[in-house]
């Protein structure tokens, strides 16, 4: 639970950082507003975009904490070691391949051949 925290908090801390710079950036230089403009603009994006990134966070950590016993419990928990010995059975792939077929494995993604 622990790391799922830590993964949120960096995934949505980078998102509560970038999209209002990138917004102003956007808004500027692409779409001609003036500065004072984007500047409020982004200030309002920053702070929803916050308020966004702690609720979903605690929702994150809630729901994954509920989920995952139930998820190994019925077997579709998988482990990261799983999905390498599947692909280290897997020889005729190329390495592009190797790394698709992984991000299928892991996301539970049907795969019908690359």
């Amino acid at each position: 639970m622990k790391w799922t925290a830590i993964s949120s908090i960096c995934g949505l801390g980078f998102n509560v950082i970038f999209d209002p710079i990138v917004g102003y950036l956007y808004k500027v230089y692409i779409l001609g507003v003036q500065t004072d403009a984007a500047k409020i603009m982004a200030t309002w994006a920053a702070g929803t975009t916050l308020i966004n990134a702690i609720v979903s966070t605690v929702l994150i950590v809630v729901l994954y904490a509920a989920l995952r016993p139930v998820l190994i419990k019925s077997g579709l928990f998988l482990k990261i070691k799983i999905a390498y010995s599947i692909l280290e059975d897997i020889s005729i792939c190329s390495q592009v391949n190797r790394d698709i077929l992984f991000f299928l494995i892991y996301c539970h993604i049907p795969y019908s051949g690359i």
